[in-house]
């Protein structure tokens, strides 16, 4: 028999010959256990002695959130000499698995967009590894999750932050987040920090090539063959994002008409023009941080592999794995210019 199987036997035994009305301490309850077994078989065993009361002290947080009404408690600080500080686990903001994770997590803890294991996610850890980095999916759950945070006492041993892209948000916007710990990257997407002009000539010069000459070839591409066929688009988007920004911030009566009154089609026609001029001198001017500042195109980093002998599809994954490496730098030094202030998150 395998462990998992001579272990899953033992506890089925030891719980069902327990005399009645007694207390189970089953420390760790995942010792050689498959995660999908180890959920059916306690809540199993749990039915079948509904008598007996049962406490497990478990470093599993998924097994832990799994029993919603249990009551919840974490080992806040061992102080020595058989000392321990132990709180209860109370919190309606934050996800239980996620509220233990960061208990169990002790550091300080930075919320981003994305999934976890993805390209990001993984740029983000090598940036800012002594915080536990939490993918959220979207900006809503980095906002809401960071404020969440913030409010829940038990968590007020560590501090949160989040960041977010600068997708098309207006400066007003932005500066109400950073109000929050909340702060946005200095780029429209974090898959534009792979196409930055610090980022490419490192990596050619790396590969043995000319850092100026594969600099000039990506930025034409970006700049003349992609932004350039979309910035009419992009500019449409941005305004959109302008006047839905200006909706959630207008304080009106519940009988006034001054929503209709600030809104009408010559207002919507002014915004659509302001952000049309805007984004087409970003892409006369042909400044490049700029251009990376208000592009929001998620796929552009996968299209410039090939300027410097690479698959388009493994040009992040090389940049991710020469960082790790540490062959073009540290990301938080090469990065730099793009992200928020050492003095809004130390790195």
């Amino acid at each position: 028999m395998s462990d998992g199987e001579r272990t899953a036997l033992y506890f089925i035994a030891q719980v069902l010959c327990v005399p009645k009305d007694k207390i189970l301490l089953i420390d760790e309850p995942e010792l050689h256990l498959h995660k999908s077994l180890m959920n059916r078989l306690w809540l199993a065993l749990e039915e079948m002695r509904p008598d007996c009361l049962f406490i497990y002290i478990t470093h599993d947080t998924q097994f832990a959130a799994l029993h919603t009404y249990a009551d919840k408690y974490w080992v806040k600080r061992f102080y020595g000499n058989n000392r321990w500080e132990i709180e209860q686990v109370q919190n309606q903001d934050l996800p239980e698995d996620l509220l233990l994770d960061l208990l169990g997590n002790r550091k300080n803890v930075i919320f981003v967009e994305g999934d976890k294991g993805s390209l990001d996610i993984q740029l983000y850890s090598l940036i800012y590894k002594d915080y536990y980095i939490v993918p959220c999916g979207s900006c809503e759950q980095v906002i809401n999750r960071t404020k969440a945070f913030q409010n829940t006492a038990i968590l007020h041993h560590c501090q949160a932050y989040g960041i977010i892209d600068r997708d098309f948000r207006p400066e007003t916007a932005l500066e109400k987040y950073r109000a929050n710990r909340i702060f946005s990257l200095d780029v429209a997407e974090v898959e534009n920090l792979f196409i930055t002009e610090e980022v490419i000539k490192r990596v050619a010069k790396h590969l043995g090539l000319d850092e100026q000459h594969s600099f000039d070839s990506i930025k034409n591409h970006i700049i003349q063959d992609r932004f350039q066929k979309q910035y009419t688009q992009q500019a449409a988007l941005s305004a959109v994002s302008e006047i839905k920004h200006q909706l959630e911030t207008l304080t009106i009566d519940i009988n006034d008409d001054a929503i209709l009154e600030s809104f009408n089609s010559d207002r919507i026609k002014i915004i659509k023009n302001q952000k049309l001029d805007f984004y087409k001198d970003v892409c006369q001017n042909g400044n490049y941080r700029d251009v990376l500042r208000c592009y929001n195109e998620k796929g552009l980093a996968k299209t410039v592999g090939h300027f410097l002998s690479l698959q388009n599809n493994d040009y992040c994954s090389t940049v991710i794995n020469l960082f790790r490496k540490g062959s073009i730098g540290a990301p938080a030094e090469v990065l730099s210019n793009y992200l928020p202030s050492i003095a809004d998150i130390p790195r």
